[in-house]
């Protein structure tokens, strides 16, 4: 079979017209220079707008600032020329913040206004408005009392307030915040947030004038709080033995492998705390009834009469804690000798614990109370 070639004649491309592409690169640069010229008219705003806005901002007059600050912020632009943009959105928050902090105190919302002033400080410590905001914090703070800037919002501040003391005149005022906000957790039934805020007291001012009365509150505070908690009751010891005064003498060793914390309301307030056995074992019913050697032992020299007792963990175990009444005659000595034993881990709502006191043998001068929870 023969084959048949088709030639075809050769037809050469068509040259580009001139005119096509002169118009193509007059388009590319007419979108060009509208985009230039876009850039610049925006930039000439903002700069405008930037000046304006920065000239109020340094005479505190935010309320003029920041409708220049936002026009900046609203105007888009690909590149942000000398960081205007920036600029000018810190500016803002900053202006935002403290027109919302002097709303505050228009409407006599002074404690949000006192938050919201030292937040400002501390997010913004070199900001032009800082002299007046210090100014405008300090007379906020020296001026009204303390029991209306007793509030829950400025309680739970007063760590921070007392670490960055951005306000000259808040570290004066801040003992007298902690007791108040104290007594007021305490009278509203809250004693496990006055013990918080109690132990602060205590741990920041450990040489105010103030101590031995926020002491008192705390172990009152403690002793509602394990009342609260369903705490187990401890009998009334029995006399041990006799002093050489007047003073009755508790003597108290702790056999748990965590830090016990005791608690004595009466004549005197104490609250004292035993290091923990970590070698002693939880006690079984076949052991001696009786404390051994082992576990710090703690003796506490009182006035005679009528007394509180809680004992409970110091540490941030699960472990209900234990009180009771105790009568502590004059002369005597009592002894007594505790085991703590952490919850276990149950998802099932707990029983109210029990206590086992295990009676002494005959002849020996201190009991072991087993707390089991």
């Amino acid at each position: 079979m023969s084959r048949v070639k088709v030639y075809r004649p050769y037809q050469p491309s068509p040259e580009p017209n001139p005119d096509s592409v002169f118009w193509v690169f007059y388009l590319a640069a007419i979108v060009f220079g509208g985009m230039v010229t876009w850039m610049a008219v925006r930039s000439h705003f903002n700069v405008k707008d930037y000046q304006q806005g920065y000239e109020a901002y340094k005479t505190e007059n935010c309320a003029a600032a920041i409708p220049h600050f936002k026009r900046i912020t609203s105007r888009w632009l690909p590149v942000d020329i000398n960081q205007i943009a920036h600029r000018s959105e810190t500016r803002l928050n900053k202006c935002e913040a403290y027109q919302k902090a002097l709303t505050y105190e228009e409407k006599g919302h002074l404690v949000s206004s006192l938050i919201t002033y030292h937040s400002i400080l501390a997010r913004h410590p070199n900001t032009e408005l800082s002299p007046t905001i210090q100014k405008k914090a300090s007379e906020l703070f020296t001026q009204t009392e303390i029991t209306q800037l007793t509030d829950p919002k400025l309680c739970n501040e007063l760590e921070f307030f007392r670490r960055h003391q951005l306000v000259e005149q808040i570290p004066q005022k801040l003992p007298l915040l902690y007791q108040a906000c104290a007594n007021q957790y305490q009278t509203q039934g809250e004693y496990s947030q006055a013990v918080v805020f109690s132990e602060r007291f205590l741990k920041a001012y450990p040489q105010h004038p103030l101590q031995p009365e926020i002491r008192q509150l705390l172990a009152q505070s403690l002793i509602a709080e394990a009342q609260q908690q369903g705490a187990g009751i401890i009998s009334q010891p029995s006399s041990t033995g006799y002093t050489d005064s007047s003073y009755t003498v508790v003597q108290i060793q702790n056999k748990s492998p965590m830090r016990m914390q005791i608690v004595f309301s009466g004549p005197e307030t104490r609250i004292e705390e035993l290091e923990p056995c970590f070698e002693c074992e939880k006690p079984t019913k076949n052991e001696p009834e009786f404390c051994g050697g082992l576990g710090p032992i703690g003796r506490y020299r009182l006035p005679p009469g009528d007394y509180k007792i809680v004992v409970k963990s110091a540490d941030k175990h699960r472990v209900n804690p234990f009180r009771g009444d105790w009568t502590l005659q004059s002369g005597n000595t009592y002894s007594e000798c505790f085991h703590l034993v952490p919850n276990p881990v149950n998802p099932q709502p707990q029983q109210k614990p029990e206590m086992e006191l295990l009676t002494p043998l005959a002849g020996e001068q201190r009991s072991l109370s087993a707390l089991k929870f």
